[in-house]
């Protein structure tokens, strides 16, 4: 999320009153100490021009199944089935 307030030119004092919530509570929320109400986070996406899912930390199918085909590649020969002994 600091990445995206950098390249948006949001503080987080900005972020936060543009969100409609304190500081510290912003803070909190960059820090995973606290997470913000649904409309907070969509308010939060909708500024940042990203998606609620990728504030979340939500992968898509996509990227699950990248990721799992690349595991596969990088899996060494003769390795493809782990659970047959």
């Amino acid at each position: 999320m600091v990445g995206l307030m950098k390249q948006y030119g949001y503080t987080q004092k900005e972020l936060a009153a543009e969100v409609g919530v304190t500081e510290a509570t912003m803070s909190r929320y960059i820090n995973n100490s606290r997470t913000p109400k649904g409309t907070v986070i969509a308010a939060i996406a909708y500024k940042l021009h990203t998606s609620t899912d990728y504030l979340l930390g939500v992968r898509t199918v996509a990227e699950k199944k990248a990721d799992d085909l690349y595991e596969e590649l990088i899996r060494p020969p003769g390795s493809c089935c782990p659970d047959i002994a």
